[in-house]
């Protein structure tokens, strides 16, 4: 295994050594052209600003009595609006880059790429925020950084201002508001007590009291009603029919008790009776009328009339008490409705005062600018070293990259190449090799291929020498090349 490692890494040394001319060739095009290519790219510049997001010790001092801006919010919208078209817009004017963008679509175009050129990085931890651009003119990487880094304060600055004016006018006006609407609520209440206040000043139980009170003393006046109302009754009855008739009716009662109804006295008795029964109904009108003449009977009669006005009394104030008394509770449940709305609206009204006292202070401190605040630390300054392209890499690559193209190139060549290369080769297809002919060496191949071999040597060498100085001027980053590629291009142009 050993042995057959060797002879392949021999042989492909081998031939890597017999195409020497195709691998330099190759190795230095491609390190020739990542050469060109890295100084075809233009140089970009990138200028950056460190803002430092400041909580003011007065934020700590006002807790609970203003309402600022938390920090986490300003960072959050930071981006948007730091991003925003009207932002870069306004910055791109002030730096006058809208004079080479004369139509509104190279305006837009304008404007996008400088979004796609900037750069926010937000560090809420340390409280910080980078701003960075990039682009190839280094004095406009900075002065777009700067620019719209103080544009940003400017306007959250004043946004805030504008704010914390508009939420302190927005609360004066609900304030008015709600004190008419408190004042509506305390004249309803008053109209509703001047109309009904009597009847909500009563006691529900003293009037269920005097119900009861008046009710016994009707209970009272019906039995006395009813007494005098037997007692006449009687009166009436009092005749001199009916007292015979009463008589004859005891007798018959008598006589039943000996005799039967077929007796002789006692059918009599029973015709009697009803005649006289038939007489008291004639005579009754007219014993009656001298009864009703009599003094007892006019007193029966005015006390009967006496308790029963009463009664009608008594029925009516019953009556008006009970009504009364179904009225009281909507009457006091409209009342407390109306004394709930008021206390609604002053509930309102005094949270209203209260959050309007925090946004004058509120005011104040945006006013001041005691709230969070934003600090330059860092302003941008003018870059002297590009950021890309990275000429070192891209060299580099180049190098590494031609010379790793090369051995591929050597060994794709060889794979594809169906030539007889030695006698193993042969004894593997089976047929039989009777004779090995040496390689015959031309004296005169030999001399030429010595003196191509010095030549690739010398040539190769120099330009491989030519091609790390130029990665070393790069590395030192000496403005060499890039003079001496300015004056080349003077020429060509």
């Amino acid at each position: 295994m050993q042995d057959t490692i060797s002879f392949d890494y021999k042989r492909y040394l081998r031939l890597l050594y017999e195409r020497r001319v195709l691998c330099v060739v190759v190795a230095l095009l491609v390190a020739t052209a990542a050469i060109v290519f890295s100084y075809s790219l233009p140089k970009q510049y990138k200028a950056s600003s460190t803002v430092f997001i400041e909580s003011n010790v007065i934020n700590e001092l006002v807790k609970g009595i203003a309402v600022t801006p938390s920090m986490q919010g300003k960072v959050k919208a930071l981006s948007v609006t730091m991003l925003s078209r009207t932002m870069l817009s306004d910055v791109a004017k002030e730096l006058d880059l809208d004079l080479k963008a004369d139509t509104p679509k190279k305006f837009d175009v304008l404007v996008d790429q400088l979004r796609d050129d900037t750069r926010i990085q937000l560090n809420e931890a340390q409280g910080v925020f980078i701003i960075s651009f990039t682009n190839r003119d280094p004095r406009l990487a900075r002065d777009f950084v700067n620019s719209l880094t103080r544009n940003y304060i400017e306007s959250s600055t004043s946004e805030k201002r504008e704010e914390s004016y508009q939420a302190t006018q927005f609360l004066a006006d609900q304030i008015a508001v709600f004190k008419g609407r408190i004042d509506d609520a305390q004249k309803n209440i008053d109209t509703f007590t001047q109309e009904r206040g009597a009847l909500l000043s009563r006691d529900e139980g003293a009037l269920r009291g005097e119900i009861q009170n008046l009710t016994k003393r009707k209970e009272s006046l019906q039995l006395q009603q009813n007494e005098l109302l037997a007692r006449r009754n009687v009166l009436l009855l009092n005749t001199t029919s009916n007292t015979r008739l009463k008589d004859m009716q005891n007798s018959m009662r008598q006589l039943q008790v000996n005799y039967t109804d077929s007796y002789p006295k006692v059918v009599r008795l029973r015709q009697e009776i009803a005649e006289l029964k038939t007489q008291a109904e004639k005579n009754r009108p007219a014993e009656e009328s001298v009864i009703k003449q009599t003094p007892e009977y006019e007193q029966l009669r005015i006390q009967i009339a006496s308790v029963s006005s009463e009664m009608k009394t008594l029925e009516t104030d019953i009556a008006s008490k009970q009504e009364l008394l179904h009225q009281i509770p909507p009457l006091r449940t409209e009342y407390n409705e109306l004394v709930r709305k008021k206390q609604n609206e002053e509930t309102i009204y005094q949270k209203l005062v209260n959050r309007y006292s925090q946004s004058e202070v509120s005011k104040q401190m945006e006013l001041q600018d005691k709230s969070v605040t934003f600090r330059v630390m860092d302003p941008a300054v003018l870059p002297t070293s590009p950021v890309s392209p990275n000429r070192v890499l891209l060299i580099l690559v180049g190098i590494l990259g031609g010379i790793g193209l090369a051995v591929g190139l050597v060994v794709g060549l060889d794979l594809i190449n169906n030539t007889v290369k030695d006698v193993a080769t042969l004894e593997e297809t089976g047929l039989p090799v009777l004779a090995v002919v040496g390689r015959i060496v031309d004296p005169d191949q030999v001399a030429a291929a010595r003196r191509t071999s010095i030549r690739l040597a010398v040539v190769g060498g120099a330009y491989a020498c030519l091609v790390l100085s130029v990665l070393v001027l790069e590395g030192l980053k000496s403005p060499l090349m890039d003079k001496l590629v300015s004056q080349m291009l003077q020429h060509l142009t």
